[in-house]
């Protein structure tokens, strides 16, 4: 219990300081003078500087949870672990960015794509339908749609295992074995999500 409260608060901790910072400093008249003719480009300067900050949280989250996948790992195969089984894969900090990196990636892709799919079929069912019947079909095309998208989305779910048992594969071969364990196992894993 205190590695996992130890990775929430070294995940997400972050984050919310650097949020509470961000939001003093923008809204405190006395932390910071805005010079009233130059306040867009201060602005522009304070949230890139806030937008890097946050991209390194996320960075150092991302490893962390590789991290947690390490220790949780080790419970299940009785092997002893602690707390250095978070800061373990920082050594692999490269393969498990790009492999987050390909995550996104693909699920960016797909989301897009049916997204794009979503829309054009709303556009053809309101010139065919007609409307007290749009609704359901909206709603139908709705679950649809989460239904693929978290069907593909959770064949990347054991990508980071993969890629702690096996550390001599690349990003896209940890994604592959990834797919070809979750084939057939996807609902299974859906309901022990839930």
């Amino acid at each position: 219990r205190r590695v996992t409260l130890l990775f929430l608060l070294l995940s997400q901790g972050p984050v919310l300081l650097v949020s509470l910072i961000q939001l003093l400093l923008i809204t405190s008249p006395a932390g910071y003078h805005w010079h009233p003719h130059g306040i867009y480009q201060q602005l522009q300067i304070v949230n890139g500087f806030f937008f890097f900050l946050y991209l390194l949280c996320a960075l150092f989250a991302m490893i962390l949870s590789a991290g947690y996948v390490r220790y949780s790992l080790d419970l299940i195969r009785r092997r002893p672990s602690g707390y250095s089984a978070l800061l373990s894969p920082l050594s692999q900090a490269g393969r498990v960015l790009r492999l987050s990196l390909l995550i996104f990636l693909f699920t960016f892709l797909w989301t897009l794509g049916l997204t794009i799919l979503l829309a054009m079929l709303l556009a053809l069912l309101r010139v065919i339908l007609p409307l007290y019947a749009l609704d359901f079909a909206a709603l139908l095309l709705a679950f649809v749609y989460w239904g693929v998208l978290l069907n593909r989305v959770l064949r990347y779910s054991l990508a980071y295992h993969v890629l702690l048992d096996y550390p001599d594969y690349t990003a896209r071969e940890c994604l592959n074995e990834s797919k070809c364990m979750m084939t057939g196992r996807r609902w299974s894993f859906c309901v022990l999500i839930l």
